[in-house]
């Protein structure tokens, strides 16, 4: 299957300056990481685009010749000793692949140790959002507009042993559109997509029907204006029904109204994010958890806190870039009469 091609765009390179940064313009910066020199090596900028500048903001796969070729390390950030134990398992596939790994294959690891994956299958068609029904047992996915196969698609995983089996071919989108993230409320299976089109970029939610794939537009997501547009990368949803977003135009963490698309900035994270990750929730404990790709191609899996937009960092390898998922089921809602008296 061939790489995604990048979406062009105008926009300048000027992302939002984080708190500890200028508000000079921003060259990107792109390192060849440990673990990941191998990965492209292409001296010179791919065909697939014509200059840095152009994957200013990106929701695609880290693209052909992106590494050595627009300059300065990043530095890998700290990581926190995770106090999860025993931990849920969670659910990923790495769509970039590494050296020995190959991409477009699906792992299982422990929340408190990342880094400790195991292969569970391959999935054929390139992944762009995943999550699982609120039984936690259908993993659903949705596909590039690019794949080689079911493009633009709406699927289950077959978790330990099976391929993409594709649900139909998303409908209700404009053609011009890119499929972002995929979020199902895990009391009521409600399901919503995010997309993204024009330049500078701006972002569309939409509801997703898990039976039949067609998608219904519920509304923009806007953000403050800027250069950089709004790409709403990554969707996820509580146990209490709100929807939270982030946006890689300003780093930043939103709470989505589900029935309008009207946002609210919960806060910036202050990492200079790019690229396709996922997110979800552990409903088991209401933690966000999120597969953070930075603009140097590292991987950052940490956790959001969901009260400011703050991002801890609890692993950066193994090298890739994720979508993911975790099959953690509700607790029953508290009763009114949960007292015992109830009939």
């Amino acid at each position: 299957m061939g790489r995604r091609t990048v979406q062009r765009s105008d926009v300048q390179q000027d992302r939002l300056a984080s708190p500890t940064e200028s508000n000079s313009v921003k060259i990107l910066s792109f390192a060849i990481l440990t673990g990941l020199i191998g990965i492209h090596s292409d001296s010179a900028v791919s065909a697939q685009f014509s200059s840095c500048v152009e994957i200013a903001v990106s929701g695609d796969v880290i693209p052909d010749g992106y590494y050595g070729q627009c300059a300065a390390p990043s530095p890998m950030l700290p990581q926190i000793q995770h106090e999860r134990s025993p931990s849920d398992i969670a659910f990923t596939v790495d769509v970039l692949g590494s050296p020995g790994r190959d991409r477009d294959r699906v792992y299982t690891f422990a929340l408190n140790n990342f880094s400790q994956q195991e292969f569970r299958t391959n999935t054929t068609p390139l992944i762009v959002g995943m999550d699982f029904s609120p039984d936690a047992v259908e993993l659903f996915a949705i596909t590039s507009e690019t794949a080689g196969v079911f493009p633009r698609s709406l699927g289950v995983i077959l978790q330990f042993a099976g391929d993409f089996i594709p649900v139909g071919q998303i409908s209700g989108l404009p053609a011009e559109e890119k499929l972002n993230g995929l979020a199902i409320d895990p009391r009521t299976r409600a399901a919503y997509l995010s997309a993204s089109n024009g330049s500078p970029p701006f972002a569309n939610l939409y509801s997703l029907n898990l039976a039949t794939a067609a998608a219904t537009l519920i509304g923009r997501m806007n953000t403050p204006p800027s250069k950089l547009g709004t790409v709403m990368v990554s969707l996820a949803i509580n146990c209490e029904g709100k929807l939270y977003a982030h946006n890689v135009g300003d780093d930043s963490l939103y709470l989505v109204n589900t029935a309008s698309a009207a946002t609210s900035l919960v806060g910036q994270h202050a990492l200079d994010a790019n690229f396709g990750q996922g997110m979800d929730f552990d409903n088991s404990d209401g933690q966000l958890y999120a597969f953070m790709t930075v603009t140097s191609g590292a991987i950052n899996f940490g956790r959001f806190d969901t009260n400011n937009g703050a991002f801890t960092v609890l692993a950066n390898s193994p090298p890739g870039q994720y979508e993911g998922a975790i099959p953690t089921a509700c607790p029953p809602p508290l009763s009114l009469f949960a007292n015992g008296f109830e009939s």
